[in-house]
């Protein structure tokens, strides 16, 4: 197997297990009616588990269609590198906030959990902005298929 078949694979485990934790992350048990703040909470991780499943998609979608050829191995050793580092963000976000919620006091694990929540979402931004040019230089290496109208010439 070669790298893309090894990252596409890996990048889809580690989105199932990343989107996984997540979902242990949700609210245990909201009261009746639920309160302000546990609807907040219930928001936030929602909206992290769905922003990151969408960027789970984008970037193994990316991985399925950039070709791989002896001259952009490199690129494609740097990229797996880059979604190393970014997948190890992700999925330390949601066992931090496991971790806080059930090891904290709910005073101290919401605090810490909603700091590290921003955190990991920043860097696994800043890092993602890192991979895209990484795809795009994969992309522009890409050799060009005659078309029908090219060999009709």
């Amino acid at each position: 197997m070669d790298r893309k078949i090894i990252s596409a694979i890996g990048w889809a485990i580690s989105s199932c297990i990343f989107l996984w934790l997540f979902s242990l992350a949700q609210a245990k048990g909201l009261s009746n009616p639920p309160k302000y703040g546990e609807l907040f909470e219930s928001f936030v991780l929602f909206s992290f588990m769905l922003l990151g499943g969408g960027a789970c998609y984008h970037f193994l979608t990316e991985i399925i269609f950039s070709p791989y050829n002896s001259e952009n191995s490199c690129l494609w050793a740097s990229l797996s590198k880059k979604m190393i580092s970014l997948m190890s963000i992700l999925i330390s976000v949601p066992i931090v906030v496991l971790l806080s919620r059930d090891n904290l006091p709910l005073s101290v694990a919401w605090p810490v959990s909603f700091f590290y929540l921003l955190l990991g979402l920043g860097s696994a931004i800043w890092v993602g902005t890192k991979i895209e040019p990484i795809f795009t230089e994969i992309r522009s290496n890409k050799p060009i298929q005659p078309t029908a109208d090219a060999s009709a010439d």
